[in-house]
């Protein structure tokens, strides 16, 4: 999936259809506003993410950066990073639903099984193009101000 794609307006069923995935007849479309808190939530959990495997790195590896700033804290300070990025990891979920409408196909009758195959797409999707060490954290900031403008520019 490209970033062109997570920056249309509106996220269609018809979109799926590359999947396999059985949609109905009437596009299902996602809200702007929801679909910018959608990618809100899931770059910030991307973000989080990229931090603590950059981190974790950095302490397998003699501790660099991280432990010149926090010397012996620097596991203390990468548990509790990891703790955040987990605390995220539902609303990176919850924002892929809201992505591919997950709701609103399964209200009109796509099977559960595909719903789950369009989850994982987009899961895959996103992480192919902004996941850890796949972009930088103002590119994921860059897809969110898009989405918040609404104008996918």
């Amino acid at each position: 999936m490209s970033r062109e794609l997570l920056s249309k307006p509106l996220v269609h069923a018809e979109h799926l259809v590359n999947l396999e995935i059985d949609t109905p007849e009437v596009p299902i479309a996602v809200n702007l506003g929801e679909r910018a808190m959608a990618l809100a939530a899931i770059m910030e959990y991307l973000n989080k993410a990229n931090q603590v495997r950059g981190s974790r790195r950095q302490l397998e590896h003699g501790g660099g950066a991280m432990k010149k700033r926090y010397g012996d804290h620097a596991k203390t300070v990468q548990r509790g990073a990891e703790k955040n990025r987990d605390e995220l990891r539902e609303g990176f979920k919850s924002g892929i639903n809201t992505l591919i409408a997950a709701d609103a196909l399964r209200a009109n009758g796509v099977d559960e099984a595909d719903v789950e195959v369009a989850h994982i797409s987009m899961q895959a999707a996103l992480n192919r193009e902004f996941g850890t060490g796949k972009a930088y954290a103002r590119d994921r900031h860059a897809v969110v101000t898009r989405a918040e403008k609404g104008d996918g520019k």
